[in-house]
């Protein structure tokens, strides 16, 4: 018995199924639910569905025709590309538009009980206290409220990375600095899908600590830090430029 305690405290793949099968009952509800009755549920399944008749047709899917009484909608431009691709990729695998935004909704879910438990783990250094606080963080009202009621698909994939940004900056801070990296890709996350509110949360979060905090031991250099995230952050922006400047190439005119 006392072996059975043990591997459910320290075992970390128990935790993790134990995490998924939490976020899938947490999901239930989901499929009882229309996508269309939610805030903003109704605005991803529509730009879903005109995204993936775009692609067929071989253009980017950035000004979609067809909608606002034949004016056409830059609902890609205006929102960030992560948030249509990746329900696109779930849709693959699923009959319809609603259920793949729903599965998507479960996803993100699970995975933020997942960054989370990697988080506080980093810092705590149990698992069972990682595991609490990813139980707690999985069942938060408002990013439940985000998912069921709202519908809000950028927030509710930011705030399934943005235990993150914590995880990088407190192992640079803390620790040998080797998982810094999660920095630059919560920080493509928050840019790249999110909105403003947590990019800025998240680098005053980040940049605050960093002036003030002068204890960093580090093993490599920071000035090659700096050139990594430099090259990151050129690439993540020439990608979301492209995307823009596509849009020259497209049939219609916007106003």
């Amino acid at each position: 018995m006392q072996k059975i305690m043990t591997q459910l405290k320290e075992n970390k793949k128990i935790h993790y199924i134990l995490l998924i099968l939490i976020g899938a009952l947490l999901s239930i509800g989901l499929f009882k639910i229309q996508i269309r009755d939610t805030h903003d549920g109704f605005l991803h399944l529509i730009r879903l569905i005109k995204t993936d008749e775009m692609l067929k047709l071989g253009e980017f899917p950035m000004v979609m025709p067809g909608i606002c009484n034949g004016a056409g909608y830059a609902m890609n431009l205006f929102y960030p590309p992560l948030a249509t691709y990746l329900p696109l990729l779930v849709k693959m695998f699923v009959p319809s538009y609603a259920t793949a935004l729903k599965l998507f909704g479960a996803i993100c879910i699970i995975v933020s009980g997942i960054t989370m438990y990697q988080f506080a783990f980093q810092v705590s250094k149990k698992r069972s206290i990682a595991f609490f606080a990813a139980f707690i963080y999985m069942i938060a009202p408002y990013k439940l409220a985000n998912v069921y009621k709202r519908y809000a698909i950028g927030e509710f994939m930011a705030l399934a990375f943005i235990p993150w940004v914590f995880l990088g900056l407190y192992n640079l801070l803390q620790e040998d600095g080797k998982k810094h990296y999660f920095i630059a890709i919560r920080s493509y996350w928050i840019n790249a899908k999110s909105y403003n509110i947590y990019f800025i949360y998240s680098n005053f979060c980040f940049f605050l600590p960093s002036i003030f905090y002068k204890k960093v031991k580090r093993k490599r250099s920071t000035h090659q830090d700096r050139n990594q995230y430099c090259f990151y952050f050129v690439g993540k922006c020439l990608f979301l430029d492209a995307s823009v400047r596509s849009t020259s190439k497209c049939r219609l005119c916007y106003f």
